[in-house]
């Protein structure tokens, strides 16, 4: 027998263990535990099941391609494109580029989202909201390619090299980069930990308008440029506003396993219904920061028309959102949109 079924009562003094080392002793020897599904009662969840089976009969890919899955590089558009927007903003207003300093601040915020999603990853699967066979986050715990406690320890790795890899701008102007940099640590510490666990909140998506919209976009102008203005604030403000959208789109798809679990989203919240009018109030919100930046002078006219540019596709997408009829006819819609408003 290579694999088996195994239950444990959800209160059981074992299961955080189980799920932080992703083993258990089966017939004198360690076997891989991974949690199947829930089951769930009156007062919430009341046992856990999980598949266990020998090491050696799963299927590993390589170290690298764990890695890269595990770090789900489709999700960095989230901050590659509001720096390259930004980057591209300044040189049309001719400022000056530190390409030194500017680089590693770049590469410092995209380790800090390489570490929002591994942490992700790991309260995900502690929480019991990705189970084997579910949709949510990289799959490399769900798999059995790494445990928990690794991917933590990958997570707190990549968190200190986006601190290290922002240390220049933050010397080069600590009046106002000490702080943005603050910020953005605390919010990689709070996103999905215990106990703040912002993601787990329904005011938790604006929290997202912040940290990657005005604070991302303020920082990452002030590293590169030494110089910030309107134009770099509205470009940000338009970012959060997807941002949230995004978020939303995972809460949304999500939608049914977080009523169940009593986990409060906005999706959660509101419901099915009421909660698809956020997609284009967002979406207003994010282009109505760029419609008047453009009127007012602060934003080129040039810029302002890429980014609207996309609204044909941004329509066509709340038609569909509003054409389902429930959660199940606009759930694969969602999980194949991803982040490509932002490619």
């Amino acid at each position: 027998m290579n694999q088996e079924i195994f239950s444990l009562r959800h209160d059981a003094a074992e299961l955080l263990p189980l799920l932080y080392e992703g083993q258990m002793l089966r017939h004198g020897e360690p076997w891989v535990a991974l949690p199947r599904e829930v089951v769930s009662g009156a007062k919430g969840i009341e046992a856990v099941v999980f598949e266990v089976m020998r090491r050696e009969v799963m299927v590993r890919p390589s170290r690298f391609k764990i890695c890269w899955k595990a770090i789900r590089p489709e999700s960095l558009t989230l901050t590659l494109s509001p720096c390259l927007v930004i980057l591209f903003y300044g040189f049309s207003r001719g400022w000056e580029v530190s390409w030194g300093i500017g680089g590693l601040a770049l590469l410092g915020a995209l380790f800090f989202q390489i570490s929002v999603n591994l942490f992700n990853d790991v309260e995900d699967h502690l929480r019991l909201i990705d189970l084997l066979g579910s949709q949510g986050g990289s799959r490399v715990i769900q798999n059995g390619w790494l445990n928990a406690r690794q991917v933590k320890l990958l997570a707190s790795i990549a968190l200190v090299l986006g601190v290290l890899f922002g240390l220049p701008a933050v010397l080069n102007s600590p009046q106002i980069l000490l702080w943005i940099g603050g910020a953005g640590v605390l919010g990689v510490l709070a996103y999905s930990n215990r106990p703040l666990g912002i993601k787990y909140r329904v005011m938790g998506v604006f929290a997202l308008f912040f940290l990657g919209g005005p604070l991302l976009a303020l920082g990452i102008g002030e590293a590169a440029f030494a110089r910030l203005d309107w134009g770099v604030l509205s470009l940000g403000c338009f970012f959060g506003w997807v941002s949230m959208v995004v978020n939303h789109a995972g809460g949304f798809q999500d939608i049914e396993a977080d009523q169940a679990r009593k986990r409060e989203t906005l999706a959660s919240k509101f419901g099915f219904n009421f909660s698809r009018h956020f997609f284009p109030l967002f979406y207003a919100l994010a282009f109505g920061s760029v419609i008047l930046a453009i009127g007012w002078g602060v934003l080129p006219q040039l810029l302002g028309a890429a980014l609207i540019g996309s609204l044909p596709w941004i329509l066509s997408f709340i038609m569909k959102i509003y054409k389902a009829s429930g959660f199940i006819s606009c759930a694969g819609g969602l999980r194949s949109w991803g982040c490509s408003v932002l490619t």
